[in-house]
């Protein structure tokens, strides 16, 4: 059964989280709201589920955004729901950053899970562009010390308010 889930700040989005596809986490809504800087923007949304980060970006006027998941079910649901709210994202399927191989951003938005988090903080460095920011947050049932720890090997950052389900991030990358 088809989820439906309406989002009104930073802007309004009506998504459809169809079966297959988990709807956004409570994180994903507390670090949405971290997405306002956007404008002339390309971003990329990483492990896109419905599209709720790229579809924002797009509303709030990025030049360009990508969504990239490795469930066909997440990437056709980030279309339809692109289409739906009247964007352009370009939604490709493949693992991380595989899809997007050749290309850099300005930002990467990510909602990292609580294990396997490594390979995005590995690989992002190679994807942003220079000043490029990744937008993350670990959740709460993570390591915190390890994450913080990685991300002060490869970026700037500063921890933002802290949720009650994750911790979230803004990093620069060196």
């Amino acid at each position: 059964m088809t989820q439906v889930l309406t989002v009104r700040q930073p802007c309004r989005l009506d998504l459809d989280c169809p079966d297959g596809v988990q709807a956004p986490a409570p994180a994903a809504h507390e670090l949405l709201k971290y997405l306002f800087s956007v404008r002339g923007k390309s971003v990329l949304d990483l492990r896109c589920g419905c599209g709720l980060f790229a579809i924002a970006a797009a509303k709030l006027g990025a030049g360009e955004v990508w969504a990239v998941d490795a469930s066909r079910a997440a990437v056709d649901a980030t279309r339809r729901n692109a289409e739906k709210n009247g964007v352009d994202v370009v939604a490709k399927l493949g693992d991380d950053f595989e899809p997007v191989a050749d290309r850099t951003f300005d930002l990467i938005v990510a909602v990292s899970p609580a294990r396997g988090f490594e390979s995005i903080l590995t690989e992002a460095p190679h994807h942003l562009d220079r000043g490029g920011e990744l937008l993350t947050c670990v959740s709460s049932d993570a390591d915190p010390e390890r994450f913080e720890s990685m991300l002060r090997e490869r970026f700037r950052f500063r921890a933002l308010p802290e949720s009650p389900t994750a911790r979230n991030y803004l990093a620069m990358k060196l």
